[in-house]
């Protein structure tokens, strides 16, 4: 499940630079008003000239609103006098999609970890109550499945080794030739095949196991 970005503005037509920042993990809808954009998106890039712009930024100044970035075509200063108003960031529109795209997950990724949230892919882990959900639902992973999961998530999508997961996720300085990793692997793969989500556990033969999000 990727992200839900809001585009709040008096008129639904997205600017060139949000329409191209817009790929298979990003969808953007339409708001005329911050009530609804708030409860349903993950960010709202916000026209600077809407009449809510200042109290969304006020809203997430005040750590009670959903992360924002506006957008606009502003100078130096007015960029900064957003951001310090309370906005994650403020754009030019002139700007490339792809800076825009990056700065927007850079926006929901600093947002979810100060709400103790971390997302890879459809999984969200909710670090405070150490649980996971996958396409929005829970998944009932007991706390060494947990740790190892959200060990193989923060990885990236880079291939994690035997001897390091024993290492990180079981305190063990070296590999004990068992198949506990095969093992916990496979009951990864069999929680996460209820959410039609199996795939994403991978084995690289020879090298170890990541998390596929392609």
């Amino acid at each position: 499940m990727g992200m839900h970005i809001g585009w709040l503005s008096d008129s639904a037509d997205l600017p060139a630079i949000l329409a191209g920042a817009a790929g298979k993990d990003m969808t953007v809808s339409h708001y005329d008003s911050i009530l609804l954009a708030a409860d349903e998106c993950d960010l709202v890039c916000a026209d600077s000239r809407h009449g809510e712009a200042s109290s969304l930024c006020r809203q997430r100044l005040s750590n009670t609103g959903v992360a924002a970035i506006l957008l606009g075509e502003l100078d130096s200063e007015e960029r900064s006098a957003w951001i310090k108003s309370g906005a994650d960031d403020a754009v030019h529109l002139s700007w490339g999609a792809d800076e825009l795209a990056m700065r927007i997950r850079a926006a929901v990724r600093k947002a979810h970890l100060a709400r103790g949230l971390w997302r890879h892919g459809p999984l969200t882990f909710k670090l405070l109550e150490r649980t996971v959900c996958c396409g929005g639902k829970r998944v009932p992973f007991n706390m060494r499945e947990y740790a190892l999961l959200l060990y193989l998530a923060r990885a990236n999508g880079k291939t994690v080794c035997r001897e390091e997961l024993f290492k990180n996720v079981w305190g063990l300085d070296f590999d004990p030739g068992t198949n506990r990793i095969e093992v916990y692997m496979f009951r990864l793969r069999k929680k996460l095949r209820r959410h039609k989500a199996a795939r994403l556990v991978q084995t690289v033969k020879g090298r170890g196991y990541r998390l596929n999000i392609d």
